[in-house]
């Protein structure tokens, strides 16, 4: 027998190398980390106003949910940036979590249902202009087929019929008494008869022939799929009479109802979904003698002509079934029962009904039948994938009307308005994050004349920077605890995007200058404004964790440098590190970033001038503080003293140090030292200093050089 591997991931006989992938997760115990906030707009999904926030996070492989949903647009072309932002083997990987906040406030196209005028509308199920492409048609998959009773052969014509009688109901109303004449000639052949009979029906009934049959049917209706019930009637009277006409005693319902097919359509997506509504009896019932009405309306049924009448709030009833069974045992006079396939369904779903007729001659009869098509439409609509459908105004009933294709109207993508930028900002306090990148490089004007944003936008870029970098200021303090730094972006000259930086001027903000070029949804290399980089600085960030960014390759094609500045020249580089830019230059193994720079510009402080060393001493601060909190708030001093707490900080320095958070130095091997703790009361003094692992920055390489000496003999 051949040798085998048999391992937890593969199972072969084929000599070969078998990779298994995994990522590695941040060790618990330590607070957030690794999640990035993106704010911007896209062509669908809904504004970040209308959806819970909490429930909109994604992970870096989740790039088909986030398309779905958002369909194109900075915030797709962002996270497709965040699958991949590295181009090092240095740093792998990427954020753990996205949240995005959709700015732009779009709509969903819509279509009211033709006919009738209230009776509800077609919405695409997501925004955008792309929904108007969605399309709605319904026609009749199966018509409805009239109750029609054919009689046998009249056994004699003439005299045998003088004064003959039978009854019929219609739809469950008054006993129409049908009596023939004592003249012979009313009734001497089949084509006589019919005609005296015809002047005797109620109205909407009719009669006809086959041979010497007589053929009684229920006339046709001009709109069938607006009724909520089933067609009916009943044919009662002596036997006698009824066997010298060919008849029999019965109640005869349509032996088809109407069945309307719904075909929603987009060409686009290749959508073409096909969906049977209606046709479906949900209760039946009757009542035997008089002249009974039942009407159903605002959850109500009752009947009115009964000696004791019903009024039942369906709502008090959990199933059909459950209805059926208590109307039979209400009183002997009425009768019910729920078809099988309906039986476990709400007694709500039920379609109104005004007066219907459910009185019989007989005993055990169903004249009412109550359709659920209002129902069935609903909810068939709504197992669309694409297309979704709100019932109109109460009292709906039945089916629509049927109608050509029709399109949907008034998806639009919407506008990005400065307040929503500021909403986007308030919305983001609830939320723990690390870095949050508005995916704004200009100011709205500049989008719009480019077709990057709808004309009734209106935010500007310092505004926006601005908003986030007091966003981060408050959400960082030692109240809140909920510590972030914002990657913000400008594209226009070098010394416009110095001046940005410098307004921005703070350690928790970052700002980018370089437009980058990958390939976008469509496959096409699109060159993306500076949000883009700014997007992957956070990615790549994000997966470095305790790494800088600084000399790491990104996960680009190329970049292009705003007017005024040349990547390739030491002295402006200077100037834009000086500045408090980040951004990139070219090597021969790729796109490298240059620094991890923030906008700090105060001194050459270590922590305050990188990203990573902020990110890190966030992490740091947030993990003590959480599990400091977590173990002794609250607790009695009884039960801690200064050796419990010391021993705690230890154990929790050392994890930090373990994830390469803080690091051991000649003067702390630990990573840390001078821990002091004092307690007063209810006041517990922590102290310690720590050795943050930050980057290598500079290599003074001072090189000594010495003349060459020989010396030889012979």
């Amino acid at each position: 027998m051949a040798q085998r591997l048999v391992t937890d991931f593969v199972n072969t006989n084929i000599p070969g190398t078998y990779p298994k992938q995994s990522v590695k997760t941040v060790p618990v115990g330590l607070s957030t980390s690794g999640v990035i906030a993106l704010v911007g707009e896209a062509e669908g999904g809904a504004h970040y106003s209308e959806e819970s926030l909490s429930d909109n996070f994604y992970g870096p492989d989740a790039m088909d949910n986030v398309e779905k949903k958002y369909l194109s647009g900075n915030l797709v072309e962002a996270m497709r940036l965040l699958s991949a932002p590295s181009g090092d083997s240095r740093i792998t990987g990427s954020a753990n979590s996205v949240v995005h906040l959709k700015t732009n406030q779009g709509t969903k196209a819509t279509l009211a249902v033709p006919a009738p005028s209230n009776y509800g509308a077609y919405w695409s199920q997501n925004y955008g202009p792309n929904q108007n492409k969605y399309a709605a048609e319904l026609t009749e998959s199966q018509s409805e087929v009239v109750p029609t009773v054919t009689g046998t052969d009249v056994p004699s014509f003439g005299a045998p019929l003088n004064g003959a009688e039978f009854i019929i109901r219609l739809q469950g109303g008054a006993e129409t008494t049908i009596t023939l004449s004592t003249t012979v000639g009313d009734h001497d052949n089949i084509a006589n008869l019919v005609i005296e009979i015809a002047a005797l029906l109620p109205s909407g009934m009719g009669v006809s022939n086959s041979g010497d049959s007589l053929i009684f049917s229920h006339d046709a209706d001009a709109t069938p799929w607006l009724k909520g019930y089933g067609k009916c009637f009943e044919i009662s009277g002596q036997a006698a009479d009824l066997t010298a006409l060919g008849l029999t005693a019965a109640l005869t319902v349509s032996s088809a109802e109407l069945i309307e097919e719904l075909n929603f359509t987009n060409s686009d997506t290749g959508l073409n979904e096909y969906f049977d509504v209606g046709g479906d009896i949900g209760l039946q019932i009757g009542h035997e003698g008089g002249t009974v009405t039942m009407t159903i309306s605002s959850g109500v049924l009752t009947t009115t002509g009964a000696s004791t009448n019903l009024n039942i709030n369906l709502t008090d009833h959990t199933t059909l079934g459950d209805l059926a069974d208590f109307i039979s045992a209400f009183a002997t006079e009425f009768s019910a029962q729920a078809p099988s396939g309906v039986r476990q369904l709400s007694p709500t779903i039920l379609d109104e009904v005004a007066t219907l007729g459910i009185s019989s001659t007989g005993a055990g009869l169903f004249p009412g039948r109550v359709k659920v098509d209002a129902y069935s439409f609903n909810k068939k609509a709504n197992e669309s994938t694409g297309m979704a459908f709100v019932a109109g105004t109460a009292g709906v009933t039945g089916l629509p009307a049927p109608h050509d294709k029709v399109f949907l109207l008034n998806g639009t993508k919407g506008s990005t308005l400065a307040a929503d930028i500021l909403g986007a900002a308030s919305a983001l306090e609830g939320l723990r994050v690390n870095f949050i990148v508005p995916l704004f490089s200009r100011d709205a004007s500049d989008d719009i004349a480019d077709g990057l944003t709808e004309s009734g936008s209106t935010y500007t870029i310092d505004a926006t920077n601005a908003i986030f970098k007091t966003h981060v200021l408050e959400m960082s303090t030692a109240k809140i605890k909920r510590n972030r730094q914002f990657i913000g972006s400008y594209w226009g000259t070098f010394n416009d995007a110095k001046t940005k930086a410098g307004n921005v001027g703070h350690y928790r903000g970052a700002l980018t200058m370089q437009k980058v070029s990958q390939v976008n949804g469509e496959g096409e290399i699109t060159s993306f404004m500076p949000w883009a980089s700014a997007v992957i600085a956070a990615g790549m960030q994000c997966a470095g964790f305790y790494k800088t960014i600084v000399g790491k390759l990104a996960n680009i094609i190329s970049f292009e440098d705003p007017t005024g500045f040349d990547s390739g020249t030491p002295s402006q580089v200077e100037q834009a590190l000086d500045a408090g830019l980040l951004f990139m230059e070219k090597l021969t193994s790729g796109n490298s970033w240059v620094s991890d720079q923030t906008t700090y510009g105060v001194d050459t402080n270590f922590v305050f001038n990188s990203l990573q060393a902020v990110y890190a001493a966030d992490q740091v601060a947030l993990t003590l503080a959480e599990s400091i909190d977590s173990r002794f708030k609250g607790e009695s001093l009884a039960d801690v003293d200064i050796a419990t707490v010391l021993g705690f900080i230890s154990k929790k320095a050392d994890e930090l140090k373990r994830v390469k958070l803080i690091t051991g130095s000649s003067d702390a091997p630990l990573g840390y030292k001078n821990v002091k703790v004092s307690i007063s009361g209810p006041v517990m003094r922590i102290k310690i200093e720590v050795k943050l692992s930050t980057g290598v920055y500079f290599i003074p390489l001072e090189i000594e050089y010495s003349e060459v000496q020989r010396e030889g003999e012979l």
